[in-house]
């Protein structure tokens, strides 16, 4: 045989190997981080979104525990009394956070009671 068809034949099998093995099980993704305001359009935490690993970070770190095609719902497990839960949607960036946990009204704290908090707003991509 000569070089160039000996070179044109591995060329062939490899080809014929990648298409019998399929694509890849997983595309690797990278985070996604987005740029968040308040429901009163106060600038927010950056929201970092990262699927592939069941992670999110927005000033505390987040377990994904649910992916839809229009949600992702994570939760903040804490070492206190309560936690929280975070839902962003995927196509607007609106986001609803809902805290249940103690609080105080005063900064001694002599009133600790059980509550529940909750947040909106929206994240969303810079462009430039």
């Amino acid at each position: 045989m000569k070089p160039k068809t000996v070179a044109i034949g591995a060329v062939l099998l490899v080809a014929a190997l990648v298409a019998l093995a399929g694509p890849t099980s997983k595309a690797i993704a990278e985070p996604v981080v987005l740029k968040c305001r308040t429901q009163g359009g106060q600038e927010a935490s950056d929201l970092t979104i990262d699927i592939e690993n069941n992670k999110m970070k927005w000033g505390s770190n987040y377990n994904i525990v649910h992916v839809s095609s229009e949600y992702i719902t994570a939760y903040q497990e804490t070492n206190i009394v309560g936690g929280e839960v975070f839902v962003i949607h995927r196509a607007t960036g609106d986001y609803w956070r809902a805290l249940a946990g103690k609080y105080c009204s005063s900064r001694v704290c002599d009133d600790e009671k059980m509550g529940v908090l909750t947040y909106r707003g929206r994240c969303s991509r810079t462009m430039f």
